[in-house]
């Protein structure tokens, strides 16, 4: 599982080419949140966030993209209502014993 660090890159990869008003003290606080994320989940869990701002329009039709807001950590916090670290503590826990008894 990647690390805080990781899961920073991971996110600062993604939102590369996005619009977003993201701060290090809110990539900071999405990888605390989301420790025990794969990097499948934070692939999913970005992609959630960056349809946040689509989500708010009400009248795309008469909206440019320069209009559309930016990726919030407000985003990411509803994202996380949805999507959930997909390996289980125990699952974590059963792959760490085989790879201890492969080593023996």
């Amino acid at each position: 599982m990647p690390d805080l660090p990781a899961r920073k890159a991971i996110i600062s990869n993604l939102l590369t080419d996005q619009k977003h008003t993201l701060t290090e003290q809110d990539m900071e606080h999405i990888c605390t949140l989301t420790d025990g994320f794969s990097g499948a989940d934070m692939h999913s869990l970005c992609h959630d966030a960056a349809l946040g701002p689509i989500r708010d329009i009400h009248d795309i039709e008469l909206l440019s993209s320069e209009e559309v807001r930016g990726i919030s950590v407000e985003d990411f916090v509803k994202s996380l209502k949805a999507i959930r670290p997909s390996v289980s503590e125990s699952d974590l826990k059963q792959y760490e014993g085989r790879q201890i008894d492969s080593l023996n």
